[in-house]
């Protein structure tokens, strides 16, 4: 028994490498432009059919796999930075009404988009083959898949370049000023529009390079886009909305949850995580680290 929960202990981190994605680049975008992406899970869809496409298109020449993962990344990252410009940057001052309409719309746009381009079967992105099969430790008992711990190391890698970019460059450090205080960006002469379009760039991409990640992991199928945006806005939730530990501890939390709930009660799987949630908010209503607004 104990064996079985610490390998579910592992699955749910390499869950939560995943969700990690999807979660820090929602969180990025809320804590800069102010805005709830909820076309965030159509990105990540979007993203990992791409990946999908280029795997198929790149595995003659080898690699098809790695060059997919960053492929679907940059084709999110370009799709988020055209809705930005294009869309956004028009309803940044109008009521968040306008924004959640303009966003739908984009949802089941690019739904349509993908069910026209890629059909509604399942499709699964082949992976290398040292990354099948499972790895086991303690003489057996604790047996991991491979792709898991990739995964882990996915999520962790990200993170570290994007903590490097947030803090150790001169971009990051407009970023955070763009974030604390934008009338002071503006005085200061930074080109804020361009800063916008950059960091809901970075967050599609993260959201597109999850999409590869489990497209690798199961399958990409219509419908996947609304289950991973309502995650990953429950991530943001139970860590805090804009805040970048937070989606960092909420992914963690989430992931585990997720899995341990599988060998409580199966059925209530989802139930335990919006049951986590709603504890959060009777406890902190604006999130593990979010900041309290009046």
């Amino acid at each position: 028994m104990v064996e079985l929960i610490i390998t579910q202990i592992i699955t749910g981190i390499g869950a939560a490498g995943l969700l990690l994605l999807m979660a820090v680049g929602l969180s990025l975008v809320f804590g800069v432009l102010h805005i709830l992406d909820f076309v965030h899970g159509s990105i990540f869809l979007f993203g990992g059919y791409v990946g999908y496409s280029a795997c198929l298109l790149l595995a003659s020449v080898g690699g098809g796999f790695w060059l997919s993962l960053m492929v679907g990344g940059l084709v999110a990252a370009v799709l988020g930075a055209f809705i930005e410009v294009l869309l956004l940057r028009r309803v940044y001052e109008r009521q968040l009404l306008f924004q959640f309409l303009l966003l739908f719309g984009v949802v089941y746009i690019l739904a349509d988009v993908m069910k026209i381009t890629w059909g509604t079967g399942y499709l699964s992105i082949p992976r290398p083959d040292f990354l099948s099969g499972s790895v086991s430790y303690a003489g057996g008992g604790v047996v991991v898949a491979k792709y898991n711990l990739f995964v882990i190391v996915l999520g962790a890698a990200t993170m570290a370049v994007l903590w490097l970019i947030m803090n150790r460059t001169r971009f990051g450090l407009h970023v955070r000023a763009l974030h604390q205080q934008k009338e002071m960006a503006d005085v200061l002469g930074m080109n804020t529009p361009l800063l916008r379009t950059s960091v809901f760039a970075i967050g599609s991409g993260m959201a597109g390079l999850a999409g590869v990640a489990i497209g690798g992991l199961g399958s990409l199928s219509p419908g996947m886009d609304v289950e991973a945006v309502i995650l990953a806005f429950s991530i943001v939730t139970i860590g805090g909305l804009g805040s970048v530990k937070g989606a960092i501890v909420g992914a963690l939390i989430v992931g585990l949850v997720q899995c341990l709930g599988l060998l409580v009660l199966p059925q209530l799987n989802i139930a335990f995580i919006y049951l986590v949630m709603a504890i959060v908010l009777v406890i902190r209503p604006w999130g593990l680290f979010g900041r309290a607004t009046a």
